[in-house]
């Protein structure tokens, strides 16, 4: 009877644990990664030398606009489409998740640079075509920005995700300068 309850008691632990460690795990609004699941992935990979890592940030442009403008209810759907199409776009290239806010990561190995480009301009694409099946009042976008480390380089990938987010604000503003605001 006594071993039957320890048992019963250990096992409500480690599901209890296991239901902890998903929800830290799992961005509770959009369902995607946590950024403690993408920092955690970043550590697993730091001493990953044979294959390439690539780390592109995204941020959606005039998510300030959409939340001040329509709601933060409208802000998290906007979010939570947004991520959909991420995960949906990089489902078998990459691992996705949100860093906080409107800015998302994803990190994928031993794609190039042309297919980084090809995958984010795909994401912009369908953002395009949302918007118009939801007949949104606003467009959504997204600015974007990357950085590689190659195969058997030395470079700390917090380093490298650090020239990622650089490289996303640089469009950023490239795109702010064009649209005239």
């Amino acid at each position: 009877m006594v071993i039957g309850l320890i048992i019963f008691c250990v096992l409500k632990i480690v599901i209890y644990w296991n239901q902890s460690v998903t929800k830290l795990n799992t961005d509770t609004l959009t369902k995607c990664n946590s950024r403690i699941a993408m920092q955690s992935f970043i550590e697993q990979l730091e001493h990953e030398r044979n294959n390439s890592i690539a780390i592109v940030y995204f941020d959606l442009n005039k998510f300030k606009y959409v939340n001040d403008t329509f709601g933060h209810d409208e802000g998290d759907r906007i979010l939570i489409i947004f991520s959909n199409i991420l995960m949906d776009t990089f489902q078998n290239f990459a691992k996705v998740g949100r860093m906080g806010g409107d800015e998302f990561l994803a990190i994928a190995m031993d794609v190039n640079e042309s297919k980084i480009e090809e995958l984010a301009n795909e994401v912009n694409v369908k953002l395009q075509e949302i918007s118009k099946e939801l007949q949104l009042p606003y467009q959504v976008s997204t600015s974007y920005g990357y950085a590689v480390r190659p195969q058997n380089n030395n470079t700390l990938l917090y380093d490298v995700m650090k020239q990622a987010d650089k490289n996303m604000y640089k469009y950023k503003e490239k795109v702010h300068r064009q649209e005239g605001y």
